[in-house]
């Protein structure tokens, strides 16, 4: 297994991207598309359907100066929700699962391409569409049982962390209870995210064996990342103050004078969302492909 330092992914990543510049901008763009197009049309048929103003009965009952309580929220929305004909929630399903389908292939073919760019050094917008059925359908299925695992963890540990909280009430005061809930929420929180990251190399291990399932994919992530968590979180954090760095020299300035000069929010969004989509996100994904390929080797796949 070969050794990685953060300074050498995130150096991978940038000389990469320079390089590849048009290519990787060009699939980062197909990928914003799409998605832009599903989530745009869920959005208008939630709209049309009024499926979004009944949502939005707390905002309207707000601005109305009701008062009302979260259950009396709830009824409302489902006594609303009931009115709307059947087939707009089927409409919104098959869209939904769609742009799912779409967005969890064109993701899988974005990480193929970084990866052939770390093995090989070269690449081709034909790699983001050059997947079988069965890897997108083991990845959806590894990246559904990711996520429920995260949510379902981080919902243990605030449930946990109440629990704590409420049984330190019948034996401390309430300046010692805070603390001690705080620090044990945090611990808890930290440790369920090392855990975590455990498997977030799924994907790559499908790519390099197109026959693995989605849970060997995430035990197979496990195995070659143990002893290595602690350097792939450093380098994750890295890659995060790089973000952030960019964001606040680059993008801040100008979202203030957009601010200044009346842009509309939605345009100041955009600006936010297409940096995400043209250089954060393919810089990310290029350096996720060099600990990878770091951890797990081609001549060992």
């Amino acid at each position: 297994m070969s050794q990685f330092s953060s300074k050498n992914a995130i150096e991978f990543s940038f000389s990469t991207y320079r390089k590849n510049f048009v290519l990787l901008a060009t699939a980062s763009a197909i990928m914003a598309v799409s998605s832009w197009f599903f989530s745009g049309t869920a959005q208008r048929i939630a709209q049309q359907s009024g499926i979004s103003q009944a949502l939005d009965i707390a905002a309207i009952a707000k601005e109305q100066g009701h008062p009302a309580t979260v259950w009396s929220i709830i009824a409302q929305v489902g006594t609303n929700l009931k009115t709307i004909p059947g087939h707009y929630y089927i409409a919104l399903l098959f869209v939904g699962l769609l742009g799912l389908a779409a967005y969890s292939f064109l993701m899988l073919g974005f990480m193929n391409l970084c990866l052939t760019l770390k093995d090989t050094g070269h690449g081709s917008l034909k790699l983001l569409f050059s997947l079988n059925f069965a890897q997108v359908k083991h990845f959806a299925g590894a990246s559904f049982l990711f996520c429920t695992s995260m949510i379902l963890g981080f919902l243990s540990v605030g449930l946990f962390s109440a629990l704590i909280g409420t049984l330190c009430r019948f034996f401390l005061t309430v300046k010692m209870t805070i603390p001690i809930t705080t620090v044990l929420c945090v611990f808890l929180l930290g440790a369920t995210f090392f855990w975590c990251i455990g498997y977030v190399f799924f994907g790559f291990c499908i790519l390099d064996k197109p026959s693995t399932g989605s849970l060997e994919a995430l035990k197979k992530s496990a195995v070659f990342s143990k002893g290595f968590r602690t350097r792939i979180i450093k380098t994750f954090a890295l890659i995060f103050l790089v973000g952030m760095f960019f964001l606040i020299v680059v993008l801040l300035p100008v979202g203030v004078i957009m601010k200044t000069l009346s842009f509309a929010d939605y345009r100041i969004e955009t600006l936010f969302s297409s940096v995400s989509d043209f250089m954060i996100y393919p810089f990310v994904y290029l350096c996720n492909s060099y600990l990878y390929r770091s951890l797990n080797p081609k001549q060992f796949v």
